[in-house]
């Protein structure tokens, strides 16, 4: 292999359906400067072992940095510093394990690479995608679903958007309030030069009952316990105004 050095990588399925996208470290070489043709920098396979559930990689010793680098950006779940392709080619490879449900590791061996896992159950998102908990409102109009579950919903702003359900309990749950305002709590992706959301999957139903607006303000007065009633709303409102 000349200079190439031999990096460990063990691959949690068997060998006829092995691959490992170098694409990422070709992408993480070249925005540090590194210049090279399509396809001169790649990584070899020198061994496979262990039930032909791991190989090793020689990686040559100009993409070796960008090995590193990549590794400890899947090590700390981090990918802010890496160039976009190659968390693009990162998203494809877990895309891939995702669908079988394979684990694929990195094993350190003093050369700078991080004991690093992508796992089926941690995505790693496309580079211009966030992740968090977000809470939905709107009108149930469809739920169900033959294989996934899914849910149409007519939001309070009043547009209509499909939506994600997390189990069938949860369906049968929601179709019990079809075709009324209800809340779903879960998980969001959203986009982050737009802000506008990608995807939704509920995972669980509110215990929230729409209020007409005398009912809310009737709760409000209720709450209040009569602290308003001798204040003058003008002089208030004159009193917050001259501060």
């Amino acid at each position: 292999m000349g200079e190439d050095m031999a990096v460990p990588v063990f691959l949690g399925f068997c060998w006829g359906e092995v691959f490992f996208d170098t694409g990422a470290l070709a992408a993480v070489a070249r925005s540090t400067g590194e210049k090279a043709k399509k396809g001169e920098l790649t990584v070899s396979i020198v061994r496979i072992d262990g039930g032909s559930d791991s190989i090793t990689l020689a990686v040559p010793p100009r993409l070796m940095a960008a090995a590193s680098r990549v590794s400890h950006s899947i090590a700390s779940n981090n990918y802010a510093e890496l160039p976009t392709l190659a968390t693009k080619g990162l998203r494809t490879l877990w895309k891939k394990l995702h669908s079988k449900s394979w684990t694929l590791s990195f094993t350190p061996d003093g050369n700078g690479i991080a004991a690093a896992l992508i796992s089926p159950d941690i995505e790693i998102l496309s580079p211009n995608s966030i992740r968090g908990r977000t809470t939905v409102y709107g009108t149930c109009e469809m739920v169900g679903g033959a294989k996934k579950q899914s849910m149409r919903i007519r939001l309070l702003t009043g547009e209509s958007c499909s939506i994600g359900v997390k189990s069938k309990p949860l369906a049968k749950q929601i179709a019990q309030r079809l075709h009324t305002v209800i809340g779903v709590d879960g998980e969001a992706w959203w986009d982050t030069h737009t802000l506008k959301m990608q995807k939704f999957v509920a995972d669980s139903l509110l215990e929230y009952e729409p209020a007409s607006p005398a009912q809310t303000f009737a709760e409000l007065a209720k709450s209040a316990d009569g602290f308003w009633d001798n204040i003058d709303p003008d002089e208030y409102v004159k009193e917050l105004r001259s501060d």
